[in-house]
């Protein structure tokens, strides 16, 4: 798992180094993805439900999304209004952009709405996830790319740690310990 949060890093450091590059920024990013981006193994079992979702259409309102499944089911929304059923080869990850990516862009990149459908005759699904975001740094300031009125208003730091507070019962800026860990299924 360690070696490929490492990999995930890498990437997620060079398309931000691309992603600065096209929005004509000269700097180096004022931010790091590694010590507060979380790697999650999803587990379905399709088969045990009815409904047609085993997850709802959403974004991931955090920088990017790195997901790699072991069976079909991800499904994103383009821009024809309709969800497409995303197909990966072997050696290929998906990788969907946040909230978090489009305040810095100044939404010139929108949040990738996707969700997960049933496949009634799958057994079992594994997806592996990779949940990017800023390190929090309470107080640090995080500069849009891109500023415009879809983001001159907003704090983005602060945004980071609201988004991340969602996901997770402990907030990351202050030291935890960790007493149990619970594992869902879907």
């Amino acid at each position: 798992m360690y070696e490929c949060i490492t990999m995930y890093n890498d990437i997620e450091r060079s398309l931000t180094r691309m992603l600065l590059e096209y929005f004509g920024q000269d700097s180096a990013p004022s931010f790091n993805c590694d010590r507060d981006s979380d790697m999650q193994v999803l587990f379905y079992q399709p088969e045990l439900h009815n409904r047609e979702l085993l997850q709802e259409p959403h974004d991931d309102s955090l920088y990017m999304t790195f997901a790699k499944a072991t069976a079909p089911g991800l499904e994103i929304l383009l821009s024809d209004g309709l969800f497409h059923k995303v197909e990966l080869d072997r050696n290929e990850v998906l990788v969907m952009p946040g909230e978090i990516l489009a305040l810095m862009a100044g939404y010139r990149i929108k949040p990738l709405i996707h969700q997960v459908v049933r496949y009634s005759d799958q057994k079992s699904r594994f997806s592996l996830g990779y949940f990017t975001l800023p390190n929090i740094e309470r107080g640090a300031n995080i500069s849009p790319w891109v500023s415009n009125n879809s983001n001159n208003h907003i704090n983005i730091m602060d945004r980071v740690i609201h988004n991340q507070n969602q996901y997770l019962v402990a907030d990351k800026s202050q030291p935890q310990e960790i007493k149990n860990l619970t594992i869902s299924e879907s």
